[in-house]
């Protein structure tokens, strides 16, 4: 083993523990992040690993090289097993995919067209937004047309997976013996293949182009088929169904949205293309081989690598798609690499795992039309907002009717000291000609100051029916020097000889246009 660790350029090898044993994953999956750590004793307790910052891995032996390559992440420290005054750094580290994160598309250049998805894909890596990543393999196949989109404020992981929902295709990035390099392809192709092969059958293993698995496991799970979808779109939904698949299978619907899709033509091609992925039971493969360091970076995250497995089903060598990799070192010669593989990275949330999206997409800047959501609320400018229910549209366009809040008045009534109603009275300048809608809330007894949950009116009675509290309050204009005004009047009764003070809440509210 003949192991470089270098750590924001600075060699750090020297001080990585082999026990704990470190473990380094890289993933092939959708853009999903692998994360890994490893151990670094700090024996001069001066040392702090830098804060996301480029880490690589290279093993001499091997060819090529590179073992890893990603960021450093959350770091902890502690004594461990080290004597006092020495100390630990436990480092977790994240793989390239980690990129696809770091930066937002602005620019005109980010509200796009229609075109095709490779097209899309290629103008994405030429983006400031994907500084740092080239082509790896993009090839100009298979491609699909892409709506129009605006794009500005989103990730290039939002381009990348919005595209491989509608192509079917994988994406990752990857350094194997060059990079960052993007792969956005189908994992069906030819593409970055390793030249071994996996079997458990005795006579193929040479551990030289063959090696044997350990630990495999296969499962077949049927949660993400379904013969069904309902798509809601922007403008209405579409439902399209698969009889072969229910056939096969049981009947099953899902219900889907995706708001940006602005036509039913899209959307049906959309639903058309979630069933046929949705058509197959999601097939994971699992195993364990160990090789001599020579060979430990001849299969990567993201390679199709030749399995036989004929105790589990697979009596030939058949192709799967490295989805995960992860590397430990056993000794100074050789390494354990577990590997989860997929016959294919489909792109629908039909059921649960790794290589699921969001049911719901939404652009919030199409059609000319600015959403803002932030801790004051929702804002809507140059649009409307469309509440769909069975029973009807509600929509809030900014010429509807609605009432807002033009005063919010706190009054308190003093102790009831004998039967009848104690009431307070107080004017607030609201500037309004005719009597306004109140709405008024009270204290619960024994809340907090930030409780005023109880609407009122309220009337407390007893088992006999007879009337023990009641708690009001009502409002009128009333112009006074000062201006115009509303004369608001709160109230509380008892039947009982006392009752003690309470403190009401009036809200005045004024119709107008939103």
């Amino acid at each position: 083993m003949a192991l470089t660790w270098t750590i924001d350029s600075v060699d750090k090898s020297s001080t990585i523990r082999l026990e704990p044993a470190w473990a380094l994953t890289e993933c092939a999956m959708r853009g999903q992040v692998g994360a890994s750590s490893f151990v670094i004793d700090d024996t001069a307790g001066t040392y702090t690993p830098p804060a996301q910052k480029s880490i690589t891995v290279v093993e001499s032996t091997a060819s090529p090289t590179r073992m890893f390559t990603g960021y450093v992440a959350e770091r902890s420290v502690a004594q461990g097993s080290m004597p006092p005054g020495q100390r630990q750094w436990t480092v977790t580290v994240e793989d390239l995919n980690v990129m696809m994160d770091d930066r937002i598309i602005t620019g005109s250049e980010g509200d796009r067209d229609g075109e095709t998805d490779v097209a899309r894909i290629l103008w994405l890596v030429s983006h400031v937004s994907m500084t740092g990543v080239t082509v790896g393999h993009v090839p100009n196949t298979n491609t699909v047309t892409m709506d129009a989109a605006d794009f500005r404020g989103k990730s290039p992981r939002d381009v990348l997976e919005d595209a491989a929902q509608k192509s079917g295709k994988n994406y990752f990035i990857y350094h194997h013996s060059s990079g960052p390099l993007l792969f956005y392809d189908r994992d069906t192709g030819t593409n970055l293949s390793s030249g071994l092969q996996v079997s458990d059958v005795a006579a193929d293993i040479d551990n030289a182009n063959v090696f044997g698995p350990k630990d495999v496991s296969r499962a077949l799970d049927p949660a993400r088929v379904y013969s069904k979808v309902r798509l809601r779109y922007k403008r209405g939904s579409a439902s399209v169904s698969n009889a072969t698949t229910a056939t096969n299978y049981r009947t099953r619907e899902k219900y889907k949205r995706y708001m940006w899709i602005k036509t039913s033509a899209r959307a049906t091609e959309q639903a058309d293309k979630w069933l046929d992925q949705a058509a197959q039971e999601k097939e994971t493969l699992s195993l364990t081989i160990e090789v001599g360091a020579a060979y430990v970076n001849d299969i990567r995250a993201g390679q199709r690598v030749e399995v036989k497995l004929t105790r589990y089903g697979i009596a030939s060598y058949t192709w799967y798609r490295v989805t995960q990799r992860t590397v430990r070192a056993l000794s100074d010669v050789r390494y354990e690499i577990q590997l989860q593989f997929a016959d294919s990275v489909r792109p629908t949330r039909f059921g649960t795992g790794p290589d699921d999206v969001d049911d719901e997409m939404s652009n919030a800047t199409e059609d000319d039309a600015t959403v803002i959501i932030d801790s004051g609320g929702i804002t809507v400018s140059g649009g409307s907002i469309s509440v769909v229910n069975d029973d009807g549209v509600v929509i809030i366009d900014g010429s509807s009717q609605m009432f807002n809040i033009i005063a919010n008045v706190l009054i308190g009534v003093p102790k009831n000291r004998q039967r009848g109603t104690m009431q307070s009275t107080l004017w607030v300048k609201t500037g309004l000609t005719t009597d306004p809608m109140t709405v008024w809330s009270m204290k619960r007894p024994g809340a907090g100051d930030g409780d005023w949950s109880q609407v009122l009116p309220l009337t407390v009675f007893n088992i006999s029916g007879q009337m023990l509290e009641h708690y009001n309050g009502r409002a009128r204009t009333q112009a006074k020097a000062q201006g115009q005004g509303t004369e608001i009047q709160a109230l509380k009764s008892t039947s009982k000889s006392t009752l003690a003070g309470r403190s009401f809440r009036c809200r005045i509210l004024r119709q107008s246009a939103i």
